[in-house]
């Protein structure tokens, strides 16, 4: 699965560094109930939360469009939702807020 994300740094002056976005998905389907996350705890599946990058580009309210074409949607299968947390990683080198304005997810067929 493919996801894009829209994003923006508002008017904090010309700063320029990685943003680090922390992507996790779940999947549910009638009578699951309050599936987790599947990347939400390593220590349970091992597996950490995917991680999409971009540069800020030290213009303000400049559109960044940054993608990933490995998004993992274990456990989704036809008949189920998904669910996708989009959060920013806190560690990264960008010392500003920026604003995420949309995803956009593409399902490959087989």
């Amino acid at each position: 699965m493919d996801v894009v994300l829209y994003w923006t740094q508002p008017n904090f002056g010309a700063l320029s560094a990685e943003v680090r976005w922390l992507l996790e998905t779940k999947c549910a389907g009638a009578g699951d109930v309050n599936p987790a996350f599947i990347d939400a705890d390593p220590d349970v599946t091992g597996v950490q939360a995917q991680v999409v990058t971009g540069m800020a580009p030290g213009t303000p309210h400049a559109l960044v469009i940054s993608n990933s074409t490995t998004l993992v949607d274990t456990g989704c299968s036809v008949g189920k939702v998904l669910t996708l947390q989009i959060s920013r990683d806190t560690t990264d080198a960008f010392a500003a807020g920026v604003d995420l304005y949309g995803a956009e997810l593409t399902v490959g067929r087989n």
